[in-house]
């Protein structure tokens, strides 16, 4: 009489589903960059994540630089987003409404890594309402164009004149924003050793009224941000805008160091 082993069945089982198991490739996405065509400003980015699709499928979001598993073999095509920080919170991350995705095609080797540098570009759905470099001209009270070591790019950037006192730099210039825009944002690169604001000046009628929308903490080295405005435009609905920085001096005026380049406010077109 022959007799069962139960163990013996078991790794049976177990070595079986193993065989079966599919084995995955891998995507490597070192970073992402942008590529601005004329009258779009800077190419400067901070995109700090990797969206990817594939068939219209959310294969995974990731924050760059990153490499991860895809069940695919052989030529697939991918599409890839630029996600972004949204008000430079690193808990609330979105895909950036304003760059197109690129399309990769992949051909994948299981067990084996394909490499690529994605390259966005902004979409044709991006309305720029102004674009400011300091290489030209300046749209902005309170700012002054400087040249030399503090700027971020170009021959230009522009510096919050410090006082005693409040300042607030403002465009001089108001936009018009459709309050059912999908997407409203502010894009720029900044340095700075004391806190300011930024929000938006509404203008309603004969009125204007200020809106608070973040306080930016120092940072030694340049960085860029993605600040969000499209609740504010919604719920507003005002005839039209301005953009402010806003600081209270609490330290001597004379080290006070504030400096923007790249500013950009976009919406979607309607």
């Amino acid at each position: 009489m022959k007799h069962f082993c139960p163990s013996f069945f078991l790794l049976c089982i177990l070595f079986s589903s193993c065989e079966d198991e599919p084995i995955p490739a891998y995507l490597n996405v070192p970073s992402i960059s942008v590529n601005s065509r004329t009258n779009e400003g800077s190419s400067s980015s901070n995109i700090s994540d990797v969206w990817v699709y594939q068939d219209f499928n959310l294969q995974g979001a990731y924050e760059l630089p990153v490499e991860f598993p895809i069940l695919a073999e052989g030529n697939t095509r991918l599409l890839v987003y630029a996600g972004i920080k949204l008000n430079g919170i690193s808990t609330t991350r979105a895909i950036y409404p304003f760059y197109d995705a690129d399309t990769l095609d992949v051909n994948f080797i299981p067990a084996t890594v394909a490499t690529f540098y994605p390259s966005v570009s902004y979409s044709n759905n991006a309305e720029f309402d102004f674009i400011e470099g300091f290489e030209n001209a300046n749209n902005f009270s309170n700012l002054q164009r400087i040249s030399g070591g503090d700027v971020f790019e170009g021959n230009f950037s522009g510096k919050l004149i410090a006082d005693s006192v409040e300042v607030i730099a403002s465009t001089n210039s108001t936009y018009d924003i459709p309050f059912n825009s999908t997407a409203v944002f502010l894009e720029m690169d900044y340095k700075n050793n004391h806190l300011f604001e930024v929000g938006i000046l509404a203008s309603v009628g004969t009125e204007t009224y200020s809106f608070y929308k973040l306080t930016i903490p120092p940072k030694e080295e340049w960085n860029k941000l993605y600040i969000n405005f499209t609740p504010e435009v919604n719920s507003i609905q005002a005839d039209s805008y301005q953009i402010y920085f806003r600081m209270v001096p609490t330290m001597d005026a004379n080290d006070i160091h504030l400096f923007f380049d790249n500013v950009k406010l976009i919406h979607a077109k309607v």
